[in-house]
């Protein structure tokens, strides 16, 4: 990914790959956080030419390893990429749907439930869903993130 950084191809089946591997073992998803590949998911969904599919790959491998210790550091880094890209892609559901799996990820974790309440990303993801209250599976992803 760091040696295509402006091949979608490259960056969106490195984005599926790794998030692949990471949601097999959380030792997994470690050391690729540990690695950086945080900064790399967060590029390739700030990328000028990023089609939809490579956002969503991208989202979706910012979740794989949100609460991964090796990624807690850059967390406000995530959620800030994650809801700024909602507002690029409001109207694709798939987006929306992995977006509101990953904020739930931060949600969820203990470590940044706190930023993510400060973010109010609770509210972010209500606003996804009532956007997209005719998509069951953004409604579920939503009520998945939002449980405690």
């Amino acid at each position: 990914m760091r040696a295509f950084p402006t091949d979608l191809g490259v960056q969106r089946y490195g984005c599926k790959s790794l998030a692949w591997m990471c949601k097999m073992d959380t030792s997994v998803a470690e050391a690729v956080a540990a690695a950086g590949a945080m900064g790399l998911f967060i590029k390739a969904l700030n990328l000028d030419i990023t089609d939809d599919i490579t956002c969503v790959a991208a989202v979706k491998a910012i979740g794989a390893i949100a609460s991964a210790p090796s990624a807690l550091p850059q967390a406000s880094a995530g959620i800030d990429v994650v809801v700024h890209s909602l507002r690029r892609h409001e109207k694709n559901s798939k987006f929306a749907e992995a977006a509101c799996r990953t904020l739930g990820a931060y949600l969820r974790c203990p470590v940044t439930r706190e930023r993510a309440l400060q973010g109010r990303l609770d509210y972010v993801v209500c606003t996804v869903a009532q956007m997209h209250n005719t998509d069951a599976k953004v409604k579920k992803a939503a009520e998945i993130a939002l449980k405690p």
